[in-house]
């Protein structure tokens, strides 16, 4: 069921964006506009990655001696991992479609993995098209 008011998401609303600054000026990206069940959805995955890791040193040492994954002891690495798992995550519920094909010129499916894949600045230049098709709340408010 679709509403048509101003106070929901078009769920047929879509941007296409294209790859021009990256120097591929024939593809693109489709972005949706997210909705607040797909915001909850995102922020409800990255709490359960968040507290799946060990906060700790102690934490660490009683995952590893229990068979779990005690991590490496790295805080900046558990943190690389959770921002692209969320990172993977963002792109499957905002992007739509997308014209990337394989070497052997198949399409490129849109999925974690692949997202994952990305290269980082082709990453970010993602995350800042996916941003501008969904800003935060206050920024939507502060528009001109």
């Amino acid at each position: 069921m679709t509403i048509e008011h101003d106070f929901f998401t078009d769920p047929s609303e879509r941007k296409k964006v294209y790859f021009e600054e990256l120097g591929k000026p024939d593809d693109w990206v489709e972005i949706k506009r997210l909705s607040i069940g797909d915001r909850e959805k995102l922020e409800a995955n990255i709490s359960v990655l968040e507290h799946s890791v060990p906060k700790n040193r102690a934490e660490r040492r009683r995952a590893r001696r229990t068979g779990g994954d005690g991590g490496d002891g790295d805080d900046r690495a558990v943190k690389q991992r959770i921002s692209d798992q969320r990172f993977a995550l963002l792109c499957e519920l905002a992007i739509t479609a997308w014209s990337l094909k394989d070497a052997k010129g198949q399409a490129i499916p849109l999925t974690r993995e692949s997202f994952s894949q990305l290269s980082p600045p082709v990453a970010d230049w993602l995350a800042d098209r996916i941003n501008e098709v969904n800003p935060t709340e206050w920024e939507e408010s502060h528009q001109n």
